[in-house]
């Protein structure tokens, strides 16, 4: 378990291979994410399996917040705090059955959610999802059969984008429209 209010700096949190049932809570993160050659506050690299992350703060992040790079399986992203300047969550390859839920989500320049290519039956559920680009993208058509249900989205352009011919569950997503007074 990696909690205990640790605030991240100057290093990302990686888990490399084959962790399971960590349980990443309670951290605040304030990396400038490019640091080290690395591109995420969190990374999850290849082959994890259960592992939580949960009621974490990431502020002002330079970069990506949270990465599953490939084959990971069963991981849980929920209950975060994210405010970043590109990618929230990135599901990078062949992950699968992964659930992405109840988080509060906000980017400047990119997609909140994205999901790049075979990854497959993961759930995305219940975020608050703010951005003036696109909320959650699909970018290959191997992305199939990922739920895509009760998300809150606010000022995006584009709410989901899914490629045509993909086999993905997408329900009850409400879009808000707030008026700017200025």
């Amino acid at each position: 378990s990696i909690n205990n209010d640790s605030i991240f700096k100057a290093f990302n949190l990686i888990l490399v291979d084959s962790n399971s049932d960590s349980d990443i809570k309670d951290n605040i993160f304030k990396v400038k994410s490019n640091n080290h050659g690395f591109i995420a506050s969190i990374n999850l690299w290849t082959e994890n399996y259960g592992n939580k992350i949960s009621y974490n703060k990431f502020i002002d992040i330079e970069g990506v917040s949270i990465i599953l790079d490939s084959e990971n399986i069963g991981n849980i992203i929920i209950y975060n705090t994210i405010n970043c300047n590109d990618f929230a969550v990135v599901l990078n390859d062949g992950n699968n059955s992964n659930i992405i839920k109840a988080n509060s989500l906000s980017t400047i320049a990119s997609s909140n959610i994205l999901l790049v290519l075979n990854n497959m039956n993961n759930l995305i559920t219940e975020n608050y999802i703010e951005n003036e680009f696109l909320g959650i993208f699909l970018v290959i058509n191997n992305n199939n059969f990922n739920s895509i249900s009760f998300n809150e989205f606010c000022k995006t352009s584009q709410d989901i984008s899914i490629p045509k011919n993909s086999y993905n569950y997408v329900f009850d997503n409400t879009k808000y429209f707030i008026e700017d007074n200025e």
